[in-house]
């Protein structure tokens, strides 16, 4: 009966510092992209608490619905500044490109960031849509879901992308495992061990 054994082996390489400048950078404007995110979710959030604090009926919301389109307006140039943050820190990323890891945190903040920008694009225009009379609770409704939106891309930034970067790139080593036990055990059956 042939023994089986298995090991496993770690090897280190050396980070080039532009992989290391680059991945500094990519942070730096991933939390610039939070906090701006952070800063609109504020903005918006003062009409959210109009609305649920409001005594107002829905006819009354109705007649100053040019508020809303004003306020409105002031929202979608800050989601476009913060869009445009995002594409610049999606595109600090391609120098990072070969690591697996970051191309799967990459794919998974794309994948979040287009599922926020639908509920913006329904908050921005419930905001002049006032022709139910539910329509205010459907702008407080989509707005918590673009909260949980945000707090799900900003997990992704620090406990995801961050802790990679600072684990696997900016550390002073990248360690890699690499499991050999299969090919062992082919070799040891090919020599009837």
């Amino acid at each position: 009966m042939a023994k089986k054994y298995g090991y496993q082996v770690q090897r280190t390489v050396e980070i080039p510092q532009d992989e290391k400048n680059a991945a500094r950078t990519s942070l730096a404007k991933f939390r610039e992209f939070i906090n701006e995110l952070w800063e609109c979710y504020k903005h918006d959030q003062e009409l959210i608490n109009i609305l649920e604090s409001s005594s107002s009926t829905p006819d009354q919301i109705y007649e100053e619905r040019y508020l809303f389109r004003k306020f409105k307006n002031e929202s979608r140039q800050m989601y476009i500044r913060i869009m445009s943050i995002f594409v610049g820190a999606i595109d600090s990323l391609s120098v990072l490109e070969s690591d697996t890891r970051t191309r799967q945190i990459k794919e998974s903040m794309i994948f979040s960031m287009s599922s926020l920008i639908d509920l913006v694009e329904n908050f921005l225009e419930a905001l002049v849509a006032f022709n139910e009379k539910e329509q205010p609770q459907n702008i407080i409704n989509i707005f918590q879901k673009i909260q949980k939106s945000i707090t799900a891309l900003e997990s992704l930034v620090d406990s995801q992308l961050s802790s990679h970067f600072e684990k696997n790139i900016l550390g002073r080593y990248k360690v890699s495992s690499e499991n050999r036990s299969d090919r062992i055990f082919k070799i040891l059956d090919m020599e009837g061990l």
